[in-house]
């Protein structure tokens, strides 16, 4: 779980990330759900 602070947007960033690469999601896919996460957390 990451609190909802702007200074952990980094943090979950690099987690996405890290999932992208373990699961096979492709970078177009996992830039969307980049983008998709980012909203939640900062809305």
């Amino acid at each position: 779980m990451f609190p909802s602070r702007l200074a952990e947007l980094r943090a979950l960033s690099a987690f996405l990330t890290d999932f992208c690469d373990q699961v096979g999601i492709e970078r177009e896919r996992c830039l969307r759900l980049h983008l998709v996460v980012e909203e939640l957390f900062i809305n």
